[in-house]
């Protein structure tokens, strides 16, 4: 309901009533002056009836307020409880992340380090393989010289005995 329907004072429903005025009693001055431009203008017979209704108010009536106004406290005590255990939880999920991380970390840097370790025995092997490559070209041409020795020799000695 807005302001200017609640016209009988006796409709008026405390809580509502006691939320308004605690939020009323929270405006700075600006506030509160812009807020009662916009009110509806309340007669005097208005403004007696409503003060006489809130005198009559009995002691039911402003316990009910009370006891919301606790209820509303401490659901807002649960929620801030709520939300610290929530934020403990999310520091533990972001150590556990961080060490998670960590871990990733550590593990790249081993696979990067056996990585650097089989690139090394690579290049070695290949080094070998090389070496092992040039000692067989200069074997085989050894051997080629050697054929050519004996070939040399066999004509050598072929003629020797021709000769003879």
């Amino acid at each position: 309901r807005g302001l200017a329907e609640m016209t009988d004072p006796s409709s008026i429903d405390p809580k509502v009533l006691a939320d308004v005025l605690e939020h009323i009693s929270s405006l700075d001055e600006g506030a509160k002056a812009k807020l009662m431009g916009q009110l509806p203008k309340v007669d005097e017979s208005q403004e007696k009836a409503f003060f006489k209704h809130m005198t009559n108010l009995d002691r039911n009536e402003f316990q009910a307020v009370e006891k919301a106004q606790k209820e509303a406290e401490e659901t807002i005590a649960q929620i801030k409880t709520t939300l610290e255990a929530g934020g403990e939880q999310a520091a533990n999920l972001t150590q556990v992340n961080q060490q998670n991380y960590l871990e990733v970390l550590r593990a790249q840097k081993e696979a990067e380090k056996a990585m650097a370790e089989l690139n090394a025995q690579l290049e070695a092997h290949e080094k070998l393989e090389k070496r092992i490559s040039e000692s067989m070209g200069v074997a085989s041409e050894v051997q080629d010289q050697f054929r050519a020795l004996d070939q040399r020799f066999s004509e050598g000695t072929k003629r020797l005995a021709d000769l003879f």
